[in-house]
């Protein structure tokens, strides 16, 4: 099974270390979002089973803008 996994990260270096632990998971795929504008959009039109927010991401206050963001796609997506 292949689990789709969003990162929402502004800081190179820490979406780097985080991408890198994932590396040793073949099963899961990452993708990363720098803005929220980018994560909503990536939220909107792909299947994603979990979202990993950067809790000091510029413009938001996750995780209740990413968590009304992801209902208002009727799925539920766990977001830490």
């Amino acid at each position: 099974m292949q689990y789709n996994i969003l990162l929402v990260e502004d800081d190179p270096a820490h979406a780097e270390l985080i991408t890198r632990a994932f590396e040793t998971h073949p099963h899961c795929s990452l993708t990363l979002a720098a803005t929220l504008n980018h994560a909503v959009s990536l939220i909107n039109n792909s299947l994603l089973d979990l979202i990993i927010t950067d809790v000091r991401l510029p413009g938001c206050r996750p995780p209740l803008s990413m968590k009304s963001t992801s209902d208002s796609t009727g799925i539920t997506i766990p977001n830490v």
